[in-house]
């Protein structure tokens, strides 16, 4: 195990052998790590998950009294951070690689072997089953479902389950192939609509060579 200058381990952290924590990582109270994981500068595992009741018109703090799970040979990218479950546990699986500055919320589950690419967030409560692939930038709606080796496009705002083995992608995200016909369909339509102004150009320059200028 090597933990590096600066990094913070809170109470009842339980760490494996060959983790490497780098510089400024905070490792919150209840956090347990997997063999082998490596966590990069400015990552804050275990910050209370984004919980809260409305009361009397105000935002009152929701007790979050999980933990994070860690498991063996995952990759954390620098600033990202997973947040605590409000009960039981968030989880990321064996293998799984996290880019940096990635959001992992409240209670999500994440499985064996998944990628996550910079900038994701996901919701509370979403699950992502094994070998998934989420690109840069993604959004995933709470309690969303990703089924195992579905392919999430970049900047994709995923609001429904993914079954396993799809490729979705747009905003909102769905099957990839749509999304390309719908881009096509757009810039279809923006040259449509110069061919139309260049006609109506022309009908009212034949207009005024008749005499007959339009209404």
């Amino acid at each position: 195990m090597t933990i590096l200058p600066l990094a913070y381990i809170g109470a009842d952290v339980e760490i494996a052998d060959g983790v490497v924590i780098h510089p400024n990582v905070s490792v919150l109270h209840g956090t347990l790590i997997g063999a082998r994981t490596i966590i990069h500068s400015g990552a804050v595992l275990g910050a209370d998950g984004f919980g809260y009741l409305q009361v009397d018109g105000r935002h009152r703090k929701v007790a979050q009294i999980g933990h994070v799970i860690i498991g063996s040979d995952v990759e954390i990218g620098a600033n990202v951070t997973i947040d605590r479950a409000k009960t039981g546990a968030t989880k990321i699986g064996n293998g799984t690689k996290l880019d940096n500055m990635v959001h992992v919320g409240h209670n999500c589950q994440i499985g064996d072997d998944v990628l996550i690419v910079a900038q994701v967030a996901l919701g509370g409560g979403v699950q992502i089953a094994n070998n998934a692939i989420i690109a840069g930038q993604a959004g995933i709606k709470e309690q969303v479902k990703i089924g195992p080796h579905a392919i999430i496009g970049a900047q994709s705002a995923v609001l429904r389950d993914v079954p396993g083995g799809t490729f979705v992608s747009g905003s909102p995200a769905r099957p990839h192939r749509e999304t390309l016909r719908a881009y096509a369909s757009m810039m279809q339509g923006a040259d449509l609509q110069k061919q139309v102004a260049s006609l109506m150009e022309r009908i009212a320059a034949l207009e005024a060579q008749l005499g007959h200028p339009g209404a």
